[in-house]
């Protein structure tokens, strides 16, 4: 796909959304076994059905939309049920599986928003939940999956932290960003 034809779909709009994926995903990758089970209190989700919880929403949203792949509803074929992975106590998710599901729902979201065009945003869709209809835009959903990442990846930074771990820094800019040492020579320099 050409720049200009990227320029011409709905993916300028959201990348930042790009860069939060990223740190997201990094941060997650590089937890301990023990970390991905850690919890604010009993009966609260650990950090791992936080993170699985994250990827079962898109896919579930984006079901919703007819715009999941195969691939991604293979993973999570409960989800339509509004059941994910992180309604299994039993089974928690490890680093390779979440970092895994994280990857594939950014490149379903991504390949999408590479194709949709500002107009088709609008597009309306609808689900029956509680015995009412609710309708709702891409746009919408767009919106509503970026607060949903960006508040999740809060609520795991604030557990990390909770413990003397570092914070998930989603705001740090993707090119700019440098080691302190680096960033204070550059401006010396």
């Amino acid at each position: 796909m050409t720049h200009d034809q990227i320029r011409m779909t709905a993916a300028p709009f959201y990348d930042g959304w790009t860069n939060y994926q990223r740190l997201f995903t990094e941060a997650i990758a590089n937890l301990t076994p023990e970390q991905l089970l850690l919890r604010a209190t009993p009966g609260q989700w650990a950090i791992w059905q936080i993170v699985a919880h994250v990827a079962t929403a898109r896919e579930y949203w984006f079901r919703h939309l007819g715009e999941s792949t195969e691939d991604v509803a293979a993973l999570f074929p409960h989800s339509a049920d509004g059941l994910g992975w992180e309604d299994d106590e039993d089974h928690p998710q490890m680093n390779d599986e979440l970092v895994h599901a994280l990857e594939i729902t950014w490149s379903m979201i991504d390949d999408r928003l590479r194709r949709w065009t500002p107009a088709m945003l609008q597009a309306e869709f609808s689900r029956e939940r509680d015995g009412r209809r609710h309708v709702f835009t891409r746009q919408s959903t767009i919106m509503r999956l970026i607060g949903h990442d960006t508040f999740h990846a809060g609520e795991v930074s604030m557990l990390l932290g909770a413990q003397g771990l570092p914070a998930i820094d989603l705001w740090r800019p993707a090119d700019t960003w440098l080691p302190a040492a680096e960033a204070s020579s550059s401006r010396e320099g």
